[in-house]
Parts: C-alpha cells; sequence; structure tokens
C-alpha cells in the first residue's frame, strides 16, 4: 500500500463520502471486501500491500467489482507499470460498466494508462467501438517504469475532467476536459491488463476510491520550493492555481534582498506550478523566506500569507557519498538477496538528485525527481528488489541494477555531469577473503575522508550483513591527514605532459596553470586537462618543444591540495624527458621473488644500467615454461619513465610487499594487472622490448639461494652485480637477513663493485669476507684480466694446511677479463672455519701460455 499523506487523505475522504468504494489491499485479499471478480488466479496482493499481475504468456486479464457510480462521482486510484507502454502493453481502468467481463462488448468509460503517445486518456466504450474524450498531456508512461496516481471527476450535468500526478503522488494536475452524457449507469468497475509474455508480471495497482465528488473548500498551499538557477525559482502548490494570481508579481516576495519577482508564469501543464524570474542571483549556502499574499484556486478559495523558507546551495564534491555497496549477496546473511548501493547525503542541506547519473560500470541511470534529506540515506537496487528493501529505509530503483562482483567504477555525477562522488573497488576492499565471497555488503568506514579510497573502505560487520539505510556498521573516525605526494611525470608528445600524484588532488587547486613550471626554458603550461574520474593526473599543454636528450624538471606549488585539504609535503617535483629506445642489457633484472609469503606475491625488480630514459611501456615481463613464452605488458597508463641507475619493481599488489620489507619510495612500484606466473622451484624471466628482441634474461632455481637458509619463502634472489652475466648463477644470491631478505626498490643487500685488475692478474675482493648471508661482504669476488680471451680457467680453494675445500671452476673458457664469485661454502656446502683459505688460479690458452697465481682470503665470522 502506498502510504504516507494518503493515509490522512482517505480518512478525511471516508468522512465526507457516504457508502463510498475503498479498497487499499490492506488486509491481503482481493476477493472480499470488496469481492473483486474475473481472472482471479491471474492476480495476487503482494508483500507490499497492491494488487499484482502474477500471470504468463501474452494474454489480457481482468478484474471487477460492482459499482453504481456513474455520475456527480469522482474515481481515484494509483497504478504502476514497470515496463515502456506499447499497443499491446498497456492497462485499462474502467469507471462505468455494464458488463463484468471488461474484455467482452460493452457500454461504459475507461482510462487507458499506456496511449499511443505514451500518456494517459479518458475513452467511450459502446460495444466494441472506442472514442477518445480526454487526451492527456502530462502523465508520459514511456519509461521504464511508470507510477502514476489517477483522478477522474464526472459532474451532473456530463462534465468530465481527468487529473494525474506522474510521481504517484497526490499532487493532482489536470489533464484535460470533455462533456458526454451517453451513459449515466453503471453496475461495475476494473481493471483489464494487456501484455506480453515478458511483461506479464509488471502491473501493479492500489489505493481504489470510488465516491461522490467532494468539494474543495480548501485553500491552496506550498507543498514545495524549487531553485532552477541562481535567478529562476518553481513553487509546487498543493492544487491548481489561478492563473491572474498566479501571475501577479507583487503575490511574491523573497527577503533578505531580492523582493518581487520581475516575472511569474504558472506552467501550461502543471497548474500546480508557478517559475518566478528573480531580478538578482541568489547566494550560495544561503537561506531564504519567500512570502505569498492573494494566492488561490481554480475553485477561488483564498490563501492567507503564505510563507516558507528555501536554501540555494550548489552541491560541491562528496556532499552525497557512495556510502555503501552490496555486489554479491549471495548467500544472504538475512539482508534481502538483491544488489543495492547506498548514498549518503553528508551535508547540511537537502539536495536534489533530479537528473543526477549513477554510473555503474559502462551503465549510466539517470534519477528523475528525488530529494536526499541532509544526512539521511537512499537506498538504489532493482525495482524487483525495491519492494523488499522499504522496511530499510527510503528506496530509488531502477529496471536494470547489476554490480560486478569482483569490483568495477561506481561514479555519481550531478545535473552538470560534474563527479560528485566515485568508488573504484575491487575484493581487496573487504579485508577478508571468506566475506568477499559473498553476502556481505561494503561499508564506508567514515564518510567524511572519502578521499582514502580502499583505507576508508571494509566489510560490514553487522549480522545480516549489511546496513542499507542506516549508519555504517563499521562506521568510525577515519581522518585523513595525509600529504599528498607527486608519483612521477611521463611524456605525452612534444608539447605535453601527464603529472601522477598518489591521490586524488583538489580539482580547483590542480587547474590552476601557476601552479606549475618546468626549467630548461619551458616554463608555465598554457593549459591543464584534469583527468576524471578520480583527479590522480593531470594533462600540462606546454607552448615550448619539450627537446630531445634533456631531462627536464616539473616543479609543483606548495598550495596543491589533496581532495581532503592536506597541503603537498615532501617531493615537489618530478623529472621527465623523450624517452629512448631500449637495447639488451640497458635494462637488467635486478631482484626475484619467486617464492613469496603467503601474505604477499611475487615481485621482479628491474634496474636501469644505461645513460638513457626508457619508457616501461616499451617492455613486456615474461615466463618462458616448457619452452612456451608468456608475456604481461609492463606498460602503466600514460607510461612510465625510467631513468639511469634507477630501480622499478613489478607486482601485482605493491601493498602487501610495502607492508612486509623495508623499500624504495613508493613511486619505484608499479602496479601491473596480472604478473608472469613465476614456479618456485625454477623458472625462467624473460624482458622483451616492442620488436620482442631480448633484453634481458635469467634462469633461476631455488639452488641458487644461500643453502643454509631454513626456509626460502619469502626470500629474494638479489643480483650481485649489474655487469655480471644474468645467467651466470653465481652472480645472485640470497638477499640478506639484516634487511628482512629482500630489498625491493633499492640498491641490493649483496651487490658488490668489481675491482679493476692488472693486465695478466686477478684480484681478491674484499680480503676479508664474511658468508652469514647478513649482507656485509657476502660473498668474494675474484676479477681476472688476461691479454687475450682463449684462455681455459680452474679456480680451487685450499684452507692454510692444503687441504681442498671447494672446487669453484673447471676447465671453463673465460674472456679477457671478468669475474668469479665464491658464497664461502665448502664442497658439502657448508661454511668452513674462519681463518686465512689460498685461491689458486689456474689458466692456459692454446698457444701453450699459462698463468698460475695464488691469493689469500680471509673468512671472519661472527661469534
Amino acid at each position: 500500500m502506498i502510504r504516507f499523506i494518503l493515509i490522512i487523505s482517505a480518512f478525511l475522504y471516508s468522512l465526507t463520502a457516504y457508502n463510498q468504494i475503498v479498497d487499499d489491499f490492506t488486509d491481503g485479499d482481493f476477493t472480499n471486501n470488496p469481492s473483486w471478480n474475473g481472472d482471479i488466479t491471474h492476480f495476487e496482493v503482494n508483500t507490499t500491500e497492491q494488487l499484482h499481475l502474477k500471470s504468463t504468456g501474452t494474454d489480457t486479464s481482468c478484474l471487477s467489482i460492482s459499482s453504481n457510480y456513474a455520475t456527480n462521482c469522482e474515481w481515484k486510484f494509483w497504478v504502476k507499470l514497470s515496463f515502456q507502454t506499447s499497443a499491446n502493453n498497456n492497462a485499462r481502468v474502467y469507471l462505468c460498466s455494464d458488463q463484468d467481463n471488461l474484455a467482452s462488448s460493452l457500454n461504459g468509460y475507461f482510462v487507458q494508462v499506456g496511449e499511443s503517445n505514451d500518456s494517459i486518456a479518458l475513452y467511450k466504450q459502446t460495444g466494441a467501438i472506442i472514442e477518445k474524450l480526454i487526451a492527456g498531456t502530462i502523465a508520459y508512461t514511456n519509461n521504464s517504469v511508470n507510477t502514476i496516481r489517477i483522478k477522474v471527476v464526472r459532474k451532473q450535468n456530463g462534465d468530465w475532467q481527468l487529473f494525474s500526478d506522474p510521481t504517484g503522488g497526490i499532487n493532482f494536475l489536470l489533464e484535460g476536459t470533455a462533456s458526454d452524457l451517453t451513459y449515466t449507469t453503471s453496475s461495475y468497475f476494473g481493471i483489464y491488463c494487456k501484455y506480453t509474455s515478458s511483461n506479464a508480471t509488471k502491473f501493479y495497482f492500489d489505493d481504489f476510491s470510488i465516491g461522490e465528488i467532494i468539494v474543495d473548500t480548501i485553500a491552496p498551499k506550498i507543498n514545495c520550493i524549487k531553485v532552477l538557477s541562481p535567478t529562476e525559482l518553481s513553487i509546487i502548490f498543493s492544487e491548481s492555481i489561478d492563473k491572474t494570481a498566479a501571475e501577479t508579481n507583487s503575490n511574491y516576495s523573497i527577503s533578505p534582498i531580492i523582493g518581487n519577482p520581475i516575472l511569474s508564469i504558472l506552467d501550461t501543464l502543471n497548474t500546480n506550478m508557478v517559475k518566478l524570474k528573480l531580478p538578482s542571483e541568489l547566494k550560495d549556502s544561503n537561506i531564504y523566506q519567500l512570502s505569498i499574499n492573494g494566492m488561490k484556486d481554480i475553485s477561488g478559495n483564498m490563501s492567507t500569507l503564505l510563507i516558507d523558507t528555501f536554501a540555494y546551495y550548489i552541491p560541491k564534491s562528496f556532499d552525497i557519498v557512495i556510502n555503501e555497496i552490496m555486489a554479491d549477496p549471495s548467500p544472504t546473511n538475512g539482508l534481502p538477496e538483491y544488489e543495492y548501493i547506498e548514498l549518503y547525503n553528508r551535508s547540511n542541506f537537502d539536495i536534489s538528485l533530479e537528473n543526477w547519473v549513477l554510473t555503474i560500470g559502462a551503465s549510466n541511470k539517470t534519477f528523475t525527481n528525488l530529494v536526499i534529506p541532509s544526512h539521511k540515506y537512499l537506498i538504489v537496487c532493482s525495482t524487483t528488489a525495491s519492494p523488499e528493501f522499504v522496511g530499510f529505509g527510503t528506496v530509488y530503483d531502477f529496471s536494470s541494477f547489476t554490480i560486478t562482483n569482483a569490483g568495477q567504477l561506481i561514479m555519481l555525477r550531478d545535473d552538470s555531469q560534474r563527479i560528485i562522488s566515485n568508488v573504484l573497488f575491487n575484493e581487496s576492499w573487504y579485508q577478508s577473503s571468506e566475506k568477499a565471497e559473498g553476502g556481505w555488503s561494503l561499508e564506508q568506514i567514515d564518510p567524511f575522508s572519502p578521499c582514502l579510497e580502499e583505507k576508508n573502505w571494509n566489510a560490514s560487520n553487522a549480522t545480516i550483513g549489511g546496513t542499507p539505510g542506516a549508519i555504517n556498521s563499521v562506521n568510525s573516525s577515519n581522518a585523513d591527514h595525509v600529504a599528498p605526494e607527486i608519483l612521477r611525470a611521463s611524456i605525452d608528445d612534444y608539447f605535453s605532459i601527464f603529472l601522477f600524484f598518489n591521490e586524488r588532488i583538489d580539482s580547483a587547486k590542480m587547474k590552476n596553470a601557476n601552479m606549475y613550471f618546468v626549467d630548461n626554458g619551458i616554463g608555465k603550461p598554457t593549459s591543464v586537462e584534469l583527468i576524471s574520474p578520480d583527479y590522480k593526473k593531470v594533462r600540462l599543454l606546454f607552448s615550448t618543444i619539450i627537446q630531445n636528450n634533456i631531462i627536464y624538471t616539473l616543479s609543483v606549488s606548495d598550495s596543491i591540495q589533496d581532495c581532503s585539504g592536506n597541503y603537498i609535503s615532501g617531493v615537489k617535483s618530478a623529472r621527465f624527458a623523450i624517452p629512448q629506445p631500449v637495447l639488451p642489457k640497458d635494462i637488467v633484472i635486478n631482484e626475484i621473488m619467486f617464492n613469496p609469503k603467503d601474505e604477499s606475491v611475487d615481485f621482479v625488480e628491474l634496474y636501469n644500467n644505461s645513460n638513457k630514459v626508457i619508457d616501461l611501456a616499451e617492455l613486456d615481463l615474461c615466463n618462458l615454461a616448457d619452452d612456451s613464452l608468456t608475456s604481461t605488458k609492463v606498460s602503466v597508463s600514460d607510461g612510465f619513465l625510467l631513468f639511469p641507475n634507477e630501480f622499478v619493481v613489478l607486482s601485482a599488489n605493491s601493498e602487501s610487499i610495502q607492508m612486509l620489507y623495508t623499500t624504495g619510495l613508493k613511486q619505484t612500484f608499479v602496479e601491473m594487472t596480472t604478473l608472469p606466473t613465476y614456479n618456485v622451484d625454477n623458472g625462467t624471466v624473460v624482458l622483451k622490448n616492442k620488436t620482442d628482441e631480448t633484453i634481458d634474461i635469467v634462469r633461476y632455481n631455488e639452488s641458487m639461494h644461500y643453502p643454509l637458509l631454513l626456509s626460502t619463502k619469502g626470500v629474494s634472489l638479489e643480483r650481485i652485480n649489474y655487469n655480471l652475466s644474468s645467467s651466470d648463477s653465481s652472480n645472485w644470491h640470497s638477499a640478506s637477513e639484516l634487511v628482512g631478505y629482500s630489498t625491493p626498490g633499492y640498491k641490493n643487500s649483496q651487490y658488490s663493485e668489481i675491482k679493476a685488475s692488472t693486465n695478466g692478474s686477478i684480484e681478491l675482493y674484499p680480503e676479508l669476507f664474511s658468508p652469514d648471508n647478513d649482507g656485509i661482504n657476502d660473498v668474494l669476488m675474484i676479477n681476472y684480466n688476461f691479454n687475450s680471451p682463449d684462455y681455459n680457467t680452474t679456480i680451487t680453494i685450499y684452507d692454510a694446511n692444503g687441504r681442498l675445500v671447494r672446487l669453484l671452476v673447471k676447465n671453463q673458457l673465460s674472456g679477457i677479463k671478468g669475474t668469479y664469485t665464491w658464497d664461502g661454502l665448502d664442497e658439502f656446502k657448508q661454511v668452513p672455519p674462519q681463518g686465512i683459505y689460498i685461491v689458486l688460479f689456474e689458466s692456459f690458452n692454446t698457444k701453450g701460455e699459462t698463468v698460475k697465481i695464488k691469493k689469500t682470503t680471509v673468512i671472519a665470522l661472527k661469534k
């Protein structure tokens, strides 16, 4: 049943109309008091106490009740059709009929909801012939959901009036008039539904009332005031207004300051509405008082002085916030098993959502006449779900409503297409893999900190799985006090760049060109383009060309703020340059995490070992398994510039890595949608450019880790030196325990420089080393330098007593110069006692030339 004001209205009506017929279906029955007859198996009274068609197939269905009302009476009823009406899908309400079978030949009158012009109309029927008496002009029915309340008045002299409220309320507007006295008696009143199979359950009826004409003795009142623009108002009265009174400017006065309007116009279609043109503009966030004198309705009832207040308020970003999301309602924990979104008005003003757009993924849904009061909630769901949620609060429904379980962009825009609120969620926001499986909503922790994104959301703690229409179960203060940071800049073209921030920036500050300056003769941008929907990125256009082979620095003003009002701090600049083509060994694979802890993910760290600026968009990260190459693009949105001697960490979840390990700057992390799969025992990491040329390749296996580790889970494999071969297993070592077994985004704990050796000699570095995996001198570097490239080398390690400790290299072809490494372990993969050890370096070539050099080193272990 549709309740609100109608309850009072129906009560007053019952006092003034003797023997009137009323059925609002609150008794849950339509077969008694009054008794409806006809296709009764096609109908039911639903849980919201409405008469509901529940048929199947393509058909017509009718019900009728006895009624003798034909003249000097009025009919009122409510209709909802959840489809766009057509010739084969519409409803009739028979006011008068001489037959109980409304699908047969009969004499009488009916209102058709769903006219050829998508409106309503009053018809006369003679046998099988119908004649239109009133063509409606207001209650259009071409929407996916049409909710209309209708009133028809027929006087003793045969004058007809057709009224409607296209919102389903009781503010009736005159559709038209006619005069006809053909039939002055009646035996039946009823409904007639014509439908195709897809709409066989989408007809709803309620609040039937038939009785004598109620004489209007009530003066008009103000129902609501709408601000249409800074200089325009519309006033909705409780009934149709006299045109002369409505269009007299002196009848209206607005204070403070505004005074009388310069123009007053009664709407030709909606005679309850008057539009005012003001002499000066309303001021934002001000409250005004409207006084009206001398107003009267079309029956001549004059109002006393009418006074009402209204506010002029321009909604700001986040005044309405997306506050709760039920993406996966199955299995239910007690809530209706339907998807929904909850909006919350966190402002101090009532806000109209008329013509606002809710975007869910690629679907745009437009609100009609709707106001969210200050600090109130709105549940948005499907038409099917709507009756199930009415008990939880105010509901607005759309015919189709789908949210992707895994997450997607949800955005609310006002009638000027400005973004008011947006959420790009995913399953990780639940903070619970169990609740992410379904039956729990995502709730915002603090509606006054919407800029925190994932950090401000959690799975509902409510026992029924969510809190639609009420304060969130996870509600708590979660203020944003963290300053925004610059992440990076990248090249768009020779005249423009992109600048990236780590969080949403205040758009008003962001679009100010004076906030930015580039050195080397570029200067300030000529224009600034904001990139929606999250405003974490801006495009800067310059009048001066960006030159090759110059590294520029962009500086930003310290007046830049995030959307919570925090001023930028720390690094306030970013470098950019025209990137150069990437060639083999320009970028090297520098660290690999292939067996992460359960709460973390794989990652691959790269190092720019060239003097070039390289765009990661030109690279693909691959996995070679069973001679099959699978690749994932490294490219990120609008490019990622890697400068000489810089690191970058590629992963599918940067935050999980940053929570476990000491890491480099956040700017060194690139979040990838997916990472190639790297096995925990062995695998191959391949880096290719866009021409399919291999830039670097590493074949790893678990045995490359430090053998004395109890577990290699959560331990990354580090490159010892950038210039040594990627394929040399001795150039890799487990990350040090002292750094937490990983160094993502900064210099490796096991990194060691190559010390130059003179021609025909070897050099050991360091002279003293400690193979205890603490990241300090864990590996001995054996650097050699020959005068020709064809030497075969054997390296043997002995203790001070001449006993063999390790055959490190056996008859290996060496280059002119290079480096071998000893991890300090013996033949049994154990650390020998501390002391002096002899490195015997023996080489010979095809000319019979030999090199035999002995050097000593010291193993020093902690006690």
